[in-house]
């Protein structure tokens, strides 16, 4: 992250580069970079920077499952850090469908945050990120409200309607704990 520069045309988020020393190939690393693009361009103010450029690098030192998500989390984390102004957060999770028989659709098991390995045995994957934030007038101010709604959505594979909706659940569930865990992250950071 290297915050705000200026910028030779209109503002906005001027580079999102991510760069893997895994066995992904340089197209689905460009494809997994356009979505990080969007996801951030959804929720950073671009009008408020009209003359400059945020540029977004993300290098992948060892991925063991999840990436997208990891990419969304630490970019988000990133810009944070850095003090650019974003209209909300958004924590963004993975989940595997594995099957344990291929001759039974229904024998399935949902995993949260797979690993490497898991990924590869997936029938089917899903990557979200839901936008959340604080709102300090509840009774529970530290507790993040994460939203239904989706500011990026990855899928890979093949599932039923009934899997993909109980991959979103899990998936929304996970969400609260990555929002959870990244108010602890900002806290340790403003008191620093």
């Amino acid at each position: 992250m290297h915050g705000v520069r200026s910028a030779r045309e209109s503002g906005g988020l001027g580079h999102s580069q991510l760069s893997t020393t895994s066995c992904h190939t340089a197209d689905k690393d460009r494809y997994f970079e356009g979505i990080v693009r969007r996801a951030l361009e959804g929720i950073i103010p671009l009008s408020m920077h009209p003359r400059c450029s945020i540029m977004v690098t993300l290098q992948v030192l060892q991925d063991d499952g999840a990436l997208l998500s990891c990419a969304l989390n630490a970019a988000v984390a990133a810009l944070a850090d850095a003090g650019v102004p974003m209209t909300t957060m958004l924590a963004s999770t993975t989940a595997a469908l594995v099957m344990i028989s291929p001759e039974k659709p229904s024998s399935g098991v949902l995993l949260l945050d797979p690993s490497a390995k898991e990924e590869v045995a997936a029938a089917a994957l899903l990557t979200v990120a839901h936008p959340f934030h604080y709102d300090a007038t509840s009774s529970q101010p530290d507790k993040p409200v994460v939203s239904d709604a989706l500011l990026a959505c990855h899928t890979e594979g093949h599932c039923s309607m009934d899997s993909l909706q109980n991959m979103l659940e899990i998936c929304h569930n996970g969400a609260n704990q990555v929002a959870a865990f990244s108010r602890q992250f900002l806290s340790l950071g403003l008191r620093a």
